[in-house]
């Protein structure tokens, strides 16, 4: 509470010597141009669109910038002070109006999904941040005209000469197109192309068909100069004569295929007069399978008419060869001309292609060009801002710094925290050391010995005591110092500093080693150990033949000079480990006095018994003697009466009392 009045205190003394700072709100309306904009119908519509969005905020963030820049806020400064008929102000002098403090005290709030943005500007006067807050706005507005224009003029002259560019590459263009028709020999190189396909087509097939034909008038010519050969020149009239029918229908034939020759040479087959002339020719080829070539006669020696006859055949199928040869001849010279005329078009029609395309796409940015030109002349002349105010510059009547209600309570709040955070640390001070973790976030260096808690942590002497308890002779293993001091004592009471002590002297006598026990803390451990009355100070005894004992109320002399050491006595019976059990550190501080005269110093941490403050005045105590080792310990042992019951139940019945010694 007395945290909480103290803050409370310094809070109004905050506010009461705090300047006060007024606050003034201007709220404007920024029409954004929208992210999704669709393509204009006409040419009119682009110049509005062109004229609206032209003047538009690329963002709502770019504007806010814009209404903060330091440029808009010093000259609204300026004009401020000289409404006000105060000196111009400077960068640094102090004054209400410093261009810097006065951006340091603008807010400017603005929502992605909003185009509402309100300006709040602080000022020691109210007055004074009224004036700023219009001016800021009114300098925003007066920019974004000015710029408008200045673009506009650059625009123009930029899209001036890129329009006077096109319009020569235009004239280029056409210039082009017109040498190429020229060279192509047609004004339509595509209908031209075209036609030449077609026509070359035709030929191809008319070719096919005039090679079929030839091919089968050279096969028949074959046929009948073979059967001319086999022929006799004159031929012997016996029994038969040749059929005059069949002869008829013979010259008849040779003459029809002559007609269909001379028709097929000069008409393609899909005309009339061929199709007439082959069907005549194969109705007389299957009449004359009627007549026989030979009939009865008389016996006579004459010419042989059918050899003359096929000699006709053979110059009638000659000739047709011939005229086929020739038309084939035309065919392929015309076909060759228009494969040669073919495959020059496609390099022209690709550049025709070409500079059709680039004409079009020429054209377009022409008209776009130009519609733009109107409307940045347009925009130039001047325009609206897309900037409009909802509330003007109004000043608030009560300061909005400092607030003195809030303050109070965060002062308040604040001495209330710390009040706590020193009353739990006050108090982890005086909190017992519950777990390992918490005695190492304590202990000058890592803590690795823990003694757990035992069911029986003394087992007699018969028997080897907890591993425990035999890890705590390492640093006497290590050492080759002999007599090795040994003092055992506990941070509490019931820290287990007898038990240890008992347990370290059994199991250093279990590795050899002669072992006096020193007992400081009245609480029996030699008793427990022989089962015997505890001797009287100062007389040692033998508790078995490896292990030494004696009570005395210090281990400490003192010499000629003064000087504290270990007393004579229990030098002349010490050899190899002296062991000395102390009282706890809460009872009694003559561990801080003996830890300099021996070589090690066992401290005991009792689990949810030593305190931590109490830890740590043991611990800084024993640094400051000048002990050589410390050795902390967390241990769990059970209590004294625990330990107690473990020796009545471990002692062996026979077993004599030991007996003094002599000093």
């Amino acid at each position: 509470m007395l945290f909480a009045l103290v803050g409370g205190i310094i809070a109004g003394a905050i506010s009461y010597f705090s300047p006060k700072k007024y606050e003034a709100l201007v709220q404007m309306l920024i029409d954004q141009k929208p992210l999704g904009n669709n393509m204009p119908m006409s040419s009119a519509e682009q110049s509005v669109s062109d004229l609206i969005d032209f003047n538009r905020p690329r963002s709502l963030a770019t504007s806010v910038q814009q209404l903060a820049s330091f440029g808009i806020i010093r000259d609204a400064c300026a004009k401020v002070a000289a409404q006000t008929n105060k000196p111009e102000p400077r960068i640094g002098d102090g004054s209400s109006l410093d261009p810097i403090d006065v951006m340091n005290n603008i807010n400017i709030i603005a929502e992605a999904q909003s185009d509402i943005v309100e300006l709040r500007v602080r000022n020691t006067e109210p007055e004074t941040a009224a004036a700023l807050a219009n001016e800021i706005y009114l300098g925003f507005i007066n920019q974004n005209r000015r710029n408008s224009t200045t673009f506009a003029t650059q625009a123009i002259g930029s899209l001036q000469t890129q329009y006077t560019s096109i319009v020569k590459e235009l004239d280029g263009i056409d210039k082009q197109l017109e040498a190429l028709r020229n060279e192509a020999g047609t004004p339509d190189l595509a209908s031209s192309i075209t036609s030449d396909l077609s026509a070359r087509a035709e030929l191809e097939r008319q070719r096919d068909i005039t090679k079929g034909d030839l091919a089968s008038a050279r096969s028949q010519a074959s046929v009948l100069q073979q059967k001319l050969a086999e022929m006799d020149k004159n031929a012997k009239s016996s029994a038969e004569i040749p059929n005059p029918n069949r002869q008829a229908l013979e010259r008849e034939l040779t003459a029809a295929r002559s007609v269909l020759a001379e028709l097929r040479a000069r008409y393609t087959d899909e005309r009339e007069e061929v199709k007439a002339a082959r069907q005549k020719v194969w109705s007389l080829e299957a009449d004359r399978k009627n007549f026989p070539v030979m009939i009865a006669g008389g016996e006579s020696q004459s010419p042989d008419t059918g050899a003359t006859q096929m000699r006709g055949n053979v110059a009638m199928v000659q000739a047709s060869i011939n005229g086929l040869e020739s038309k084939l001849s035309e065919i392929e010279a015309a076909l060759a001309a228009k494969t040669s005329n073919l495959t020059r078009m496609p390099a022209l029609q690709k550049k025709l292609g070409e500079l059709q395309r680039n004409q079009v796409a020429l054209e377009r940015l022409q008209l776009t060009y130009a519609d733009r030109l109107k409307s940045l002349e347009a925009a130039k002349s001047g325009r609206l801002s897309p900037v409009a105010d909802i509330t003007s510059a109004t000043a608030f009547p009560d300061p909005v710094s400092p607030r003195t209600q809030i303050n109070l309570i965060i002062g308040v709040v604040a001495g209330l925290l710390l009040g706590v955070l020193s009353m739990l640390a006050a108090e982890a001070k005086r909190q017992p050391v519950r777990s390992l973790a918490q005695l190492n976030a304590l202990a000058l260096r890592p803590v690795y010995r823990l003694v757990p808690e035992l069911r029986e942590p003394y087992r007699g002497l018969a028997k080897a005591p907890a591993e425990a308890f035999d890890s705590l002779l390492a640093n006497y293993l290590r050492s080759s110092k002999r007599p090795y001091r040994v003092a055992v004592v506990g941070v509490t009471k019931d820290s287990g500093a007898t038990t240890a002590a008992m347990n370290l002297a059994i199991a250093a006598s279990r590795h050899g080693a002669q072992t006096l026990m020193v007992q400081c803390d009245p609480r029996g451990g030699i008793a427990r150990m022989t089962g015997a009355p505890a001797p009287e100070a100062g007389n040692f005894i033998e508790v078995n033949p490896m292990i030494k004992g004696v009570t005395a109320d210090t281990v400490l002399g003192v010499t000629g000079e003064r000087n504290p050491e270990i007393s004579a006595e229990i030098r002349s019976q010490e050899a190899d480990l002296t062991v000395i059990d102390l009282e706890p550190t809460t009872k009694s501080a003559e561990y801080a006095f003996i830890a300099p005269h021996v070589d090690e110093v066992i401290l005991l941490v009792r689990a949810g018994r030593a305190k931590s403050v109490e830890f740590l005045q043991a611990q800084q105590a024993l640094k400051e003697s000048g002990c050589p080792v410390v050795t902390v310990a967390f241990t769990r042992s059970s209590d004294l009466s625990v330990v107690t019951e473990a020796v009545d139940l471990e002692r062996q019945p026979g077993v004599a009392p030991s007996k003094p010694l002599e000093s």
